[in-house]
């Protein structure tokens, strides 16, 4: 197996959360041997690749799954695009990114280090999972967009202070942030109600309708 890829097994029930870092060339052959999976998936989770969109495809035996969230680049001060790509089948999900998004980061690592966590999280099947993995990142909007009204309110204060011209580069700067922002989120409402919708038997979603009527609505308040 391919260093960039980890895998947790659940002691209950069998099921399984394979993580995949860059996913190439390596990475890429290993999904196509062992699960065989369409190959218009295995190239949009080529980590070259980017989609122009979020997506949700049922493939027969699996869905495949895109979903993007805004990333901060404090060194550009730019927000980004960042992207996720989900298989998801009976008694798995495999997930695979740039490792960019820390609350991804961070449940994984928890389930890797800790068997309490890895139970807690694999115990269920994959549409919680995906749940629990959606609700984090949501989560993690939330200050990027406290850090967004920090930089309207001290552009408001600087021209109020006379310097207008100063501030043109940062008004620009901050437009094309939220545009990005809402770009990036807006698309997850129809997404997410496709999967709801999905008459697929490894996809319990029936029990977790309420929950991801609710992530419908936090993307909305997003």
């Amino acid at each position: 197996m391919p260093n960039n890829i980890t895998t947790l097994k659940s002691t209950k029930g069998g099921f399984v959360w394979t993580n995949i870092i860059n996913a190439k060339r390596e990475e890429i052959n290993y999904l196509r041997k062992k699960y065989k999976f369409n190959e218009l998936d295995l190239r949009d989770t080529y980590a070259g690749n980017t989609a122009q969109r979020p997506k949700f495809y049922t493939r027969g035996n699996y869905s495949f799954l895109i979903l993007q969230f805004p990333f901060y680049n404090r060194k550009s001060r730019t927000v980004d695009a960042e992207e996720i790509d989900f298989f998801i089948g009976d008694h798995y999900i495999i997930t695979a990114h740039k490792n960019n998004l820390p609350p991804l980061v961070e449940l994984f690592n928890m389930c890797v280090a800790d068997k309490f966590y890895r139970e807690q999280y694999l115990a269920g099947d994959n549409i919680a999972l995906l749940y629990e993995i959606i609700v984090r990142l949501q989560e993690y909007c939330y200050p990027i967009m406290d850090h967004t009204s920090l930089d309207v309110k001290n552009i408001e204060n600087n021209i109020f202070n006379g310097r207008e011209r100063e501030m043109v580069r940062e008004i620009l700067l901050i437009k094309r942030n939220i545009l990005n922002f809402r770009k990036i989120v807006e698309a997850h409402k129809d997404v997410l109600q496709k999967l709801m919708h999905a008459r697929v038997d490894y996809l319990m979603i029936g029990q977790m309708k309420t929950y991801y009527s609710d992530l419908i609505e936090h993307t909305k308040n997003i």
